[in-house]
């Protein structure tokens, strides 16, 4: 089985058109862009040949994260995916690569094979959709069928594929809600994180390894000894944890961050290169280097102090610049 990943809402000719259930599929959500989420749930049921449809630009950024025993292929549109001799008949996946969801791919899957349909859609309905096209109700045809729908320009559409003459309507559909995790605002951001820290959909898998149940680490980060953690956290990479720190509830921390010594985190979102100053005390917000959204007040503010809130480059800089001062 192979699988196509479709960024935006791209018509078969690869022209773009705005949507609201999309994001940058190199959005991080929990330390992990979104692309890097949708080929891990695809390699984990065992589809591994995979087209992205995007720009050559995003797709060379896509190729930096670890991807192995994947076969990753790119094109620039629909029009450009040929299949042909043997592969004709096999069964292809088409998702959007844009969004999480709690959709079970390999529930779809086997829905597919033992329903013996041409098409299966992940929607209960045709109406269920908010929008009504297949971008947002992933779905499964074989490549003859994939092919058939291209020549006639009927690929983006729900009512084409499930009407169209050539399928005589042998289509089935997923009896199962998908809900669409569609973080457009700092509010949403925070919240989506808050809910997958503390276990509830959409299920993803963490970098770097567990502590323990409550805390995830990834690789060349440090946790001083006496810091107190009451909650579930997630910690990036190269990110630094000081003396007498206490995180508390369900906190996400981002690559490359330090948090300096008695600072106290809750319920927050740190994002990467991000410098929390000592005793800084942060709660329910989404923090940007000096940006800070305040999610309790519902607004935004800029840090100008870059040793309250900054980035975390420039503290290193004047440290070293420091230090250097000091040995003469």
């Amino acid at each position: 089985m192979k699988a196509i990943l479709i960024d935006s809402y791209l018509s078969s000719t690869g022209s773009k058109k705005n949507h609201p259930y999309n994001l940058s599929i190199l959005t991080k959500i929990v330390n992990k862009s979104i692309i890097e989420h949708q080929l891990e749930r695809l390699k984990k049921i065992g589809i591994l040949d995979i087209t992205i449809i995007t720009s050559k630009e995003v797709y060379r950024k896509c190729l930096t994260g670890n991807h192995c025993n994947i076969n990753l292929s790119h094109a620039n549109n629909l029009s450009c995916i040929e299949y042909g001799g043997s592969e004709s008949s096999t069964d292809i996946v088409i998702m959007p690569a844009g969004i999480l969801t709690n959709l079970n791919v390999n529930q779809l899957v086997i829905k597919h094979k033992y329903s013996e349909s041409k098409l299966t859609c992940a929607t209960i309905s045709k109406s269920h959709s908010k929008h009504e096209n297949t971008l947002f109700n992933p779905f499964i045809i074989k490549i003859n069928e994939l092919n058939e729908l291209l020549q006639k320009n009927q690929f983006l559409d729900l009512n084409a594929l499930t009407n169209n003459t050539h399928l005589n309507n042998e289509y089935s559909m997923l009896k199962k809600s998908i809900i669409i995790y569609n973080p457009v605002s700092l509010n949403d951001f925070w919240q989506l994180h808050m809910n997958i820290v503390s276990e509830e959909n959409p299920k993803i898998e963490y970098n770097g390894f567990p502590l323990n149940d409550k805390i995830w680490i990834d690789v060349d980060s440090q946790i001083h000894p006496s810091s107190k953690i009451n909650g579930t956290v997630i910690i990036g990479r190269n990110t630094k944890i000081g003396k007498g720190v206490e995180l508390n509830g369900n906190v996400v921390i981002g690559d490359n961050v330090v948090i300096d010594n008695h600072a106290r985190i809750t319920n927050s979102v740190i994002l990467k290169n991000t410098y929390i100053g000592p005793e800084i005390e942060v709660k329910s917000a989404v923090v940007n280097k000096n940006l800070l959204y305040d999610r309790i007040r519902d607004s935004h503010m800029t840090i100008s102090d870059n040793f309250i809130l900054g980035e975390t480059n420039k503290i290193n800089r004047y440290f070293n610049k420091f230090r250097v001062a000091l040995t003469g």
